[in-house]
């Protein structure tokens, strides 16, 4: 489902910040990507998102070299889920948070169906849809930016780092979400975790 050859990137004017990385990921699997600050990990998720493309070597989605796809070929197959929500939300209310990614990704099933099912993902996140994402906390904020990219349903979800800030309640649901996602619909999930430590909290929450 994902793959990638021998992949090499350097931001400018600094040394390779991912270096002759080679992996896969099958569907349906749950992988996490640990290490420290400034070990690659965020570099490696937007190298699979196609947020920015190798300097050598391949990743592939699907057998598609993400240099050869569109952002909104990809966006139909792949979320991503910011460590930061509020660089994610950009509408006035919940309801036209996950309405603007569904127009965006899946405009063409038109209207009615796309306002019926931002009503169905309201629900299942148990908003109203008028809130106004900004005066939300930090984990319901990023409660907001899953359910956005939830709505889509994409079959690769991306989560950099994405219980940052939160509580332990805050991340129990978050965790509980994607876990769900993971085992009933098969959703291949990639998660960036910063340590071990981290990582585990994580696990416990999601379990």
């Amino acid at each position: 489902m994902i793959r990638l050859e021998n992949v090499r990137f350097s931001y400018r004017d600094q040394g390779p910040s991912v270096r002759d990385v080679s992996f896969r990921v099958e569907k349906g699997e749950f992988v996490a990507i640990i290490g420290t600050n400034g070990a690659g990990k965020t570099t490696t998720v937007r190298l699979i998102d196609g947020l920015i493309k190798p300097e050598s070597g391949n990743v592939l989605i699907h057998g598609v070299n993400t240099r050869d796809s569109s952002v909104s070929e990809r966006a139909r197959r792949v979320g991503f889920l910011f460590q930061n929500p509020d660089r994610q939300i950009c509408r006035n209310t919940v309801r036209e948070e996950i309405l603007f990614g569904l127009r965006t990704v899946r405009g063409e099933e038109g209207e009615e169906a796309l306002q019926a099912r931002t009503e169905e993902v309201l629900k299942s996140f148990s908003f109203t849809g008028e809130e106004e994402p900004f005066s939300l906390s930090r984990g319901q904020r990023q409660r907001v930016a899953l359910a956005s990219i939830l709505a889509t349903e994409p079959e690769i979800l991306i989560l950099d780092e994405p219980t940052t800030g939160l509580d332990y309640l805050e991340c129990c649901q978050i965790m509980d979400r994607i876990r769900r996602m993971n085992e009933e619909q098969q959703v291949t999930v990639i998660m960036v975790c910063h340590d071990m430590k981290s990582c585990w909290t994580m696990q416990s929450a999601r379990w």
